[in-house]
């Protein structure tokens, strides 16, 4: 059984990911990151999570189901910014750091609202603005 860590298991979309692995009797793991903390702070829980799967793991493939962030229309700039430096600080620990020889064997992102504009401008977005995800 592939060894599966929900980031973001408490929200919205992440909740209902996490219920279907469990009722599926999946191996889903989540672990706690402190997400209204400091970058520096959010960044250690999620490399503390990526080692706690990779020992657990032994050696057998994991995968990282990443459905966390608050991101909407009306979010403001400065924490999109924030959620944005945590996403591209995770990527590159997991795939640069000290973790990348337990690199997972999958990942997988979803976004229910910010990342269908992310390529578009001029933001503020609305309804009415052209879908531009990347």
């Amino acid at each position: 059984m592939t060894l599966t860590w929900v980031i973001g298991a408490s929200g919205l979309v992440g909740r209902g990911v996490w219920r279907a692995g469990v009722r599926q009797g999946l191996g889903v793991r989540r672990f706690p990151i402190p997400w209204t903390s400091s970058v520096a702070d959010q960044r250690a829980a999620l490399r503390t999570g990526c080692a706690a799967m990779s020992q657990e793991a032994s050696g057998r493939p994991w995968s990282l189901i990443w459905v966390a962030g608050a991101g909407v229309i009306g979010t403001s700039e400065r924490a999109l910014k924030t959620e944005a430096e945590v996403f591209e600080g995770f990527l590159d620990d997991v795939a640069d750091g000290p973790l990348q020889m337990a690199a997972p064997s999958s990942f997988f992102f979803a976004s229910s609202a910010g990342g269908v504009y992310a390529g578009g401008s001029p933001a503020p977005f609305t309804e009415r603005s052209a879908v531009v995800p990347l």
